[in-house]
């Protein structure tokens, strides 16, 4: 099924927000489905050309907004935890100059005031109807009975975006971009592809960056490494090599120490690979093919900024925490009108290079600052 996954990292109950804005859960039980009684007609959000669907910042809160006379209803639906278990929460958002009632497909539901009977004329399925003012909002919860302790979609939104920056954090001149990158570490951490093994082990490499355990996946990495290794020994793409990269740093991280020099081996069996797309990839390789155009792995260090895009000068970029072996590396650039200056520190002494910017410039010094060469050369 297609759709965003919604869940908490402290259960493990999932469900999928589709492209309407049902929430199925994973597990099986009943769909919470919606509609709106608009003052022109029953809207079914399936069906309305006016849908319009976004994760906010790019984390598994996801609001399908569909347009009603004088405006539109926004529908954010999200999970928070409730004890050890989760619920679903539905925010409703009536930006328009007129009130609605929004049914839906469960009578389970509450939001701290009385509920309405289904307005006449509603879809089959539709069990009860929530009133909506003007301008107003209201959240309805599945699963507890205290909407009116739960935190609002925004709230829990950066709650989602400051987890996933406790690993390697980037700033780039691209909203979207990063947003990308939230979406990408915010499913890993709710779900780990079984389909693809790159997949798996990028995601995977992920959720310990940003505070799992490594030591559980220690078997499920070692096995995916040799299928990415044995597949791609022929033609081994871009992303094949940070997949074996990131199955030994969650091997070194679990003391597996033989386990990760092995797949490091495997990996410099390769030889040259495939470079990475100009546009960026979607689902967990995003992440890597950003860090990988910020901070380039070669022997003994690293390339900064090789995949620098020229749109970005005169702008900052930073890069934190980037994982490097047992090491760790951070940067900034910043700009002197054409000259692009950049600091750096690393927890251990690794040669950097910066070829796309300067050529003629290198160290090995842990920390240290240095004016490139303007920019265009």
């Amino acid at each position: 099924m297609t759709g965003v996954v919604i869940g908490t990292r402290g259960s493990p109950w999932r469900a999928t927000v589709t492209e309407s804005g049902a929430v199925v859960p994973t597990a099986g039980g009943p769909v919470l489905d919606w509609w709106i009684a608009a003052d022109d007609r029953w809207h079914i959000p399936g069906d309305e050309p006016s849908r319009r669907q976004r994760r906010m910042l790019g984390a598994p809160v996801v609001e399908t907004a569909i347009g009603v006379p004088g405006g539109e209803v926004a529908h954010r639906a999200y999970a928070v935890p409730v004890g050890a278990h989760a619920a679903v929460v539905i925010e409703l958002e009536n930006r328009s100059r007129l009130p609605v009632a929004v049914a839906f497909s469960r009578s389970d539901v509450a939001t701290g005031r009385p509920l309405a009977s289904v307005p006449a004329g509603a879809p089959p399925g539709a069990a009860v109807a929530v009133p909506l003012g003007h301008r107003s909002t209201v959240r309805v919860v599945v699963g507890a009975d205290t909407p009116s302790t739960v935190p609002p979609a925004e709230q829990v939104a950066r709650g989602w975006v400051a987890q996933t920056e406790t690993g390697a954090r980037f700033v780039v001149p691209d909203d979207a971009l990063l947003e990308r990158v939230v979406a990408a570490r915010s499913d890993a951490l709710l779900t780990v592809p079984s389909d693809d093994a790159v997949a798996r082990l990028l995601a995977v490499a992920e959720r310990v960056r940003l505070g799992e355990p490594a030591a559980p996946w220690v078997d499920d990495v070692a096995a995916a490494a040799v299928v990415v290794a044995r597949r791609a020994r022929r033609a081994p793409a871009w992303d094949d090599r940070a997949a074996l990269d990131a199955a030994a740093d969650v091997l070194r991280r679990a003391g597996e120490v033989r386990g990760a020099d092995d797949v490091a081996a495997m990996r410099v069996r390769f030889g040259p690979t495939r470079p990475p797309p100009t546009v960026a990839p979607e689902g967990s390789r995003v992440v890597t093919w950003l860090a990988d155009r910020l901070v380039h792995r070669v022997d003994g260090g690293a390339d900064l900024l090789a995949g620098f895009i020229g749109t970005w000068a005169g702008q900052g970029i930073e890069a934190y925490g980037v994982p490097l072996g047992l090491a760790t590396l951070g940067f900034a650039v910043r700009w002197h009108g054409e000259r692009p200056a950049l600091l750096w520190e690393s927890s251990a002494a690794l040669h950097l290079t910066c070829s796309n910017l300067d050529p003629a410039w290198s160290t090995d010094a842990p920390r240290g600052e240095a004016l490139l060469r303007p920019y265009p050369p």
